[in-house]
């Protein structure tokens, strides 16, 4: 699934991070507030999001940094447009 927003188009992983980026601070359902912190998105050389498969447009998180080979299913993690 993906969704054009303006020029930009989105995977649902990207468009579902940009909306909570948008609204940091959630209330529960017990009345208690969650605010989210996001981290710092790091350039990046992958053309495709290793988790998603859309176009990364430079930004993102390598791979590598992130699953570890200790990791060892792999294949259910990793998007199949980026092996």
């Amino acid at each position: 699934m993906h969704v054009r927003i303006g020029e930009r188009i989105y995977s649902a992983t990207q468009f579902i991070y940009t909306a909570a980026q948008k609204t940091p601070v959630v209330k529960t359902p017990s009345g208690k507030e969650v605010e989210y912190s996001f981290p710092e998105v790091p350039e990046c050389d992958d053309e495709k999001c290793w988790l998603c498969g859309a176009d990364t447009n430079g930004y993102g998180t390598p791979v590598n940094k992130t699953i570890k080979p200790t990791f060892t299913d792999c294949r259910f993690s990793i998007h199949k447009s980026t092996v």
